[in-house]
């Protein structure tokens, strides 16, 4: 275990990872030695009877348990930056982890303890001497001493998690999928752009999707920037300042964006109980009507969450960008395989190059974990304003850039700040020649985005401001809640029934979102009353 988070240690090219793997490792160990002391003493109340099967099993638990602890310690800077609780997991979000984010090629830590495990099991503890003893109780000390504070060891946080929780009764009644509600509640927003006879402002549409950025930091960070991308372009650029994610996660942000349906469900738990709002009108399909070429692009070396897959004329990763020489590559995991997102820029011009018209949906990857800051020494909004200056050179070279409406937005704020309602507040910017200057303070949405596009690019009103939204924190817990246009505000965890925050009255949030999710299943989930828990 020791040598695994060493590894990980130099993986992550960050020297202030080796506090909390050094922490998370004294925590292994003691994981480990109480198994082996429950083990022993199963052992020796058993006696005689015990035999070879009992020790072989006991040797199995420990090497079990051996071999999932050696999975997180690649994964502990994702961990850190949105603490989980693992026992809130289910099937659905485990089998997403290791087929789609983790890869089955990163299982290989595994095999470590597994042979350990097989060399423990022909070594006798009376060959350890006394000496391994007291290095053993001096371990174990100090693994005592690190738990007055939250772990950086995801099983062990997770058990002071649900202890904190112990006792705590229920607010609010547990959420389920019952169909038979009444779809009228979710309309879709009418997309028909062209059959309405609106013509295009701008012959090329760039949605630029910056990676877990809040408002907040955008404002402070990119706008407030002396001599930045904002401050070059202020006079063509209008801000949406009070404009929210409806999920916490990048795929249902990106489907309400392009749908303008909020998603009531985790991202990554069980996707198949929202996939069919991938088959609604949808801004690629709309403006492909309207003789546009469309491209999602990202430079992922794994995509298999693209927004309304069957509606882009082209889709490329990383594999598709030919030569990456010059641009940094990173992630130790299948779905954090990325290269940055400057090398995706040749591909996004030449593809607006080959046609009159085209719609681009550039979802960025820089910040999506720690690594970049480490490997890079930039905060993510530094390294945003030197690709939005870069791409508008590009452009503005090719004779793009007077033709072009580009649009930037976050797909979400920060993830582990689940009952944070600043945490949703999201930047959305608009920049073109033409575009009228100045600020927008409504309370809106992704659900709203599609609206707005369409007011920037064909001229159609903007959709009137919001009073109340709806919102999903991320996969890992099923936490939602509201806002009001006043600000207020309620999360609820699902798991505990739970009020974590907020001064909305907690059982009326309950039953608005319970209506929406019932009128969702309704309409798009294929799976009958099962329960989501």
């Amino acid at each position: 275990m020791l040598a695994i988070h060493l590894l990980a240690v130099a993986e992550a090219f960050d020297p202030r990872m080796l506090a909390p793997h050094a922490v998370a490792w004294l925590h292994d160990v003691a994981i480990l030695a109480v198994l082996a002391a429950a083990g022993s003493a199963l052992l020796r109340l058993a006696g005689h009877r015990a035999g070879g099967v009992l020790r072989v099993a006991v040797m199995a638990a420990l090497s079990g348990a051996g071999m999932l602890l050696a999975l997180y310690p690649r994964q502990l800077p994702v961990f850190l930056a949105t603490p989980t609780n693992v026992f809130e997991a289910d099937l659905g979000v485990a089998s997403t982890f290791v087929a789609d984010y983790l890869g089955w090629r990163a299982l290989w830590p595994a095999g470590v303890p597994l042979l350990a495990g097989w060399m423990a099991s022909r070594w006798s503890p009376s060959q350890l001497g006394w000496r391994w003893g007291l290095v053993a109780s001096a371990l174990l000390f100090g693994a005592a001493l690190t738990l007055v504070r939250d772990s950086p060891h995801p099983f062990v946080y997770a058990i002071q998690d649900s202890v904190r929780s112990l006792g705590e009764p229920r607010r609010v009644p547990r959420l389920k999928t019952a169909t038979g509600g009444t779809s009228a509640s979710i309309t879709p927003v009418p997309m028909d752009w062209t059959a309405r006879g609106l013509q295009a402002r701008y012959d090329h549409v760039v949605l630029v999707v910056l990676e877990g950025i809040t408002a907040r930091d955008f404002e402070s960070e990119f706008i407030g920037r002396n001599g930045g991308f904002f401050e070059q372009h202020r006079s063509r650029t209008r801000y949406f300042a009070n404009h929210h994610t409806t999920n916490l996660d990048t795929y249902t942000a990106l489907l309400a964006m392009t749908t303008s349906v909020a998603v009531p469900f985790r991202a990554y738990a069980e996707p198949r109980q929202y996939a069919a709002v991938n088959d609604l009108p949808n801004i690629a399909r709309s403006l492909g009507a309207a003789s546009h070429r469309t491209l999602f692009i990202s430079t992922y070396e794994h995509q298999p969450f693209v927004p309304n897959p069957a509606d882009w004329t082209q889709v490329l990763d990383r594999r598709s960008l030919g030569t990456l020489d010059g641009f940094l590559s990173l992630g130790s995991s299948r779905m954090e395989a990325a290269t940055e997102d400057r090398a995706a820029l040749p591909a996004i011009v030449e593809f607006m190059r080959r046609g009159p018209r085209s719609l681009v949906m550039a979802a960025l990857v820089f910040g999506h974990s720690p690594q970049w800051r480490a490997r890079t020494g930039l905060a993510p909004l530094a390294y945003y304003d030197s690709y939005l200056t870069e791409l508008w050179s590009r452009l503005s070279d090719a004779g793009l850039a007077s033709r072009t409406l580009l649009v930037v937005v976050s797909d979400h704020g920060e993830r582990s700040g689940v009952s944070d309602p600043a945490n949703y507040r999201v930047p959305l910017l608009i920049i073109g020649e033409g575009v009228q200057a100045g600020r927008d303070s409504s309370l809106r949405s992704h659900e709203d985005f599609a609206s707005i596009l369409a007011h920037s690019l064909f001229g159609s009103a903007l959709p009137p401001a919001r009073a109340r939204l709806r919102l999903v924190g991320s996969t890992e817990r099923w936490i939602y809640g509201a806002i009001t246009a006043s600000g207020e505000h309620a999360f609820i965890d699902d798991g505990s029934g739970r009020v974590l925050s907020g001064q909305l009255e907690p059982g009326a949030v309950q039953a608005d979102f319970q209506d929406y999710l019932t009128a969702f299943t309704t309409r798009f989930s294929s799976s009958g009353t099962k329960a989501t828990r």
